[in-house]
């Protein structure tokens, strides 16, 4: 089954140069993330076994190939790293119910570091592209993105 997510080449445009803003502070940005993750949810923390610093170049690695990966594989499916994670994710025990708690750590993060620039059509790009991931994280399903 093809779910499509219906992100507007503006919404894509924004959520890509959203995503360069945080990444020119990639440790920042993830460290911030993890910080406001934990807080939330302190229970998820022995479920990362890596050092942090790695866990959060993870972090921004994926979300780097997830954002700029969507316009060209998107179209087809959700690209095959997508369902591996969500696979990953699974084995590691991480609950679904922590991906809403990963949106509210990262809207804190994208707060946090862009300000007033975290405009709500911006949040709403972000949340379109969020719930699509880990949708398809979950079900294990591909989907695509409908211009």
């Amino acid at each position: 089954m093809t779910h499509v997510i219906e992100m507007t080449p503006e919404q894509i445009d924004l959520v890509q140069a959203t995503f360069q803003q945080v990444a020119a502070h990639a440790e920042e940005a993830a460290d911030r993330f993890y910080a406001h993750l934990f807080a939330l949810a302190p229970q998820l923390r022995p479920l990362f076994a890596n050092s942090m610093a790695h866990q959060g170049d993870k972090f921004m690695a994926t979300l780097a190939i997830m954002i700029f990966s969507s316009e060209r594989e998107w179209s087809s499916g959700a690209p095959p790293f997508i369902h591996h994670l969500g696979r990953r994710h699974n084995h590691h025990g991480i609950p679904h119910t922590a991906y809403t708690l990963a949106w509210q750590a990262l809207q804190q993060t994208f707060t946090d570091l862009l300000g007033a620039e975290f405009t709500p059509e911006v949040e709403e790009a972000w949340q379109k592209l969020f719930d699509r991931l880990t949708n398809a994280m979950k079900m294990g399903e591909p989907f695509t993105i409908a211009d």
